[in-house]
Formats: C-alpha cells, structure tokens, sequence
C-alpha cells in the first residue's frame, strides 16, 4: 500500500525535497523499495520501475556527499536477485557498484592509523561515525563475491565503534 501511495504521489514534495528532511533522495528509496518488492514478489510491475529509473537519463544515484556512504545499500536489493527476469545489465552496474565502493574502504582503511574506511572524498564532520556504513558495504561486497578481504574489511570497521579509536572508548555501550 505505502509504495502504490508513494507511485500516485510521486510529483509531490517528497520528489522536490527527499524523504525525511531531504536525508534519502526520492529516486533512490524508490529504486530499493521496488527492488525488494521485486525480489520478494517477483512481480514485474517493480522490475519495471527498478529499470525505468536506473536506466533514467538522470542518475539516481547522484547526490549530496553526505549519501555516497548509503548508496550500495539502495543497490543491493537488485544486485543480490536471483529471479530470471532480472535486468542483468543493471544488477551487474549495481554489483560492480558495491565492489568498487568496497575496494576504496579496504584503501581508506590501510591509510588511516585506526583502520576506519572513510577518505577524503566522503566529506568531513561526522565522517568518522560511519564504521558501520563501511562494515555494510563492505560485507555487500563479501556477499556478492565471497571475497574473503571485504569480511576482513568490515571486522576492521567495526573496530572503531567498538574502542580502536583515538578514545579507546566503545562508541556503543561507553
């Protein structure tokens, strides 16, 4: 019901301003929420709009620094199904999306002395709260390849939260 809302509704201020203060851009939760349905249900009615916006002139995944971090988790859904009618062109595109977004924190994570996964290019003030953005990518990309590295990469951003931190202190329990 909230997604045949969301599709009569679509030229409203949600599509203007994003869903929850402008935090997740409209074209991306549509996509996700379309790719579970999809996944889930296998009705094409949600493989078509998976494909109708990914293959938009302009890019959903397009936005705001401080949403790169989030990206793979709006691809996964469709780079993780199975189903026959998945659009192979774009499940490769959202696969290889998560790979490389994987491969730079496992870079990030050597660069940096407490082995967080964030860079330069992710932005700056609250940044460093993002161990369990990096850990889920990273364990995206273990899923979708079995490469042993990106589990390795998640353990080691989890660590930050859990006191690998310049505080020594466990950002979930103090």
């Amino acid at each position: 019901k909230a997604y045949e809302w969301a599709r009569k509704n679509s030229d409203d201020e949600y599509a203007r301003e994003g869903i929850s203060y402008g935090r997740i851009e409209w074209k991306k939760a549509w996509i996700w929420a379309a790719a579970e349905l999809f996944k889930t249900t296998g009705k094409n009615k949600y493989n078509d709009d998976v494909v109708k916006l990914a293959t938009d002139k302009e890019d959903p995944f397009k936005g705001h620094w401080a949403s790169a971090p989030s990206i793979p988790f709006f691809q996964f859904a469709y780079a993780s199904c199975n189903r026959p009618e998945t659009n192979q062109e774009i499940k490769k595109k959202f696969t290889e999306n998560i790979i490389k977004s994987a491969e730079a924190i496992i870079k990030n994570n050597d660069k940096r002395a407490y082995r967080m996964g964030s860079g330069k290019e992710s932005g700056g003030w609250g940044t460093l709260v993002g161990g369990g953005f990096y850990g889920q990518t990273c364990l995206f990309a273990y899923m979708l390849s079995s490469r042993k590295e990106f589990l390795d990469a998640a353990s080691l951003n989890a660590d930050y939260q859990l006191g690998a931190n310049p505080l020594s202190r466990s950002f979930i329990s103090g």
